[in-house]
């Protein structure tokens, strides 16, 4: 039998949007991958809220029966709207009503990462940098 580990009982899910534009993933499924080798492949999966699979549902059942006991849910919306507010904490309950021994935790937006915010604001200096020294602003 294989050694119990700190990475049998936790999963990170990078829970996004979903597109009927195929091409639309490419960025989140790369980010998957760059995490992946970060916390390793086990401990990182993608969700989508429609239009693509897995669903967030998906994942829970997946994990309540991989074992793992915490469900990071890691929504990639910077704002706080409708599906922060509504959808994701809805699935999230149904999630947790369907696997009671999987503790689900869900992080807030990406507008309340401040490095993140910063990172934003950073680019759109650096983009309208060459507009201030063509004499504009």
């Amino acid at each position: 039998m294989p050694a119990i580990t700190a990475d049998h009982f936790f999963r990170v899910v990078l829970f996004v949007h979903g597109s009927r534009n195929p091409e639309w993933a490419k960025p989140f499924e790369e980010l998957r991958e760059r995490t992946e080798k970060k916390l390793g492949s086990k401990q990182v999966r993608l969700a989508y809220l429609e239009f693509n699979t897995p669903t967030l549902l998906d994942v829970a059942r997946e994990a309540a029966l991989d074992g793992i006991q915490t469900l990071l849910v890691v929504p990639l919306f910077f704002g706080g709207g409708q599906h922060m507010r509504v959808d994701a904490p809805d699935l999230v309950a149904e999630a947790s009503r369907e696997n009671p021994n999987l503790d689900i935790q869900i992080s807030g937006p990406l507008s309340e990462d401040q490095a993140f915010c910063d990172a934003l604001l950073n680019r759109v200096l650096k983009l309208a940098d060459p507009l201030k020294e063509g004499g504009v602003g």
